[in-house]
């Protein structure tokens, strides 16, 4: 799914998707991420591009992929999803900015196993790296907000 927001300094497309499991043949997974590069091409360059998405995918912390993954990740290790989201996001000059933030380990997982211990992040927010300045002031913005609901709840 594809949504188009017009701002005033700038357009926001948001794309909403789902990618193929892990256990997907790899044909599968390449129509997916050929389908994704061909919806991206349509996009305006100047619009901020963001996907949202259940990636299905394990990013880890290795070196080769750390100008598009953050230090903030769960997982140590790419599992092959994890790799080809990250090679989709350096071959389109875009950024996983759900690994970007500090949290705790249980609010960055997506996904925890019923022995309440192993946790998974396979759900990521994509942007392009140019437009990257507008999620960090939006989750400034809800850092924010959050901190002042907080003190308000406490004084009430």
């Amino acid at each position: 799914m594809k949504v188009k927001r017009k701002r005033k300094f700038y357009n926001m497309t948001l794309i909403n998707i789902y990618a193929p499991t892990e256990d997907k043949e790899d044909e599968i997974k390449e129509q997916f991420y050929e389908e994704l590069r061909r919806t991206q091409d349509r996009i305006p360059e100047h619009d901020a591009t963001i996907i949202l998405s259940d990636m299905n995918a394990k990013l880890g912390k290795e070196k080769v992929f750390s100008q598009v993954v953050g230090r903030h990740t769960v997982h140590n290790i790419s599992n092959e999803n994890g790799e080809m989201v990250a090679n989709c996001a350096i071959s389109n000059d875009m950024f996983l900015i759900s690994t970007n933030f500090q949290h705790k380990k249980t609010h960055i997982g997506t996904c925890t196993f019923p022995d309440h211990q192993t946790i998974n992040q396979t759900d990521h927010v994509i942007v392009s790296k140019k437009k990257m300045r507008l999620i960090h002031e939006i989750a400034l913005i809800s850092w924010k907000l959050s901190l002042c609901a907080s003190k308000c709840n406490t004084m009430l």
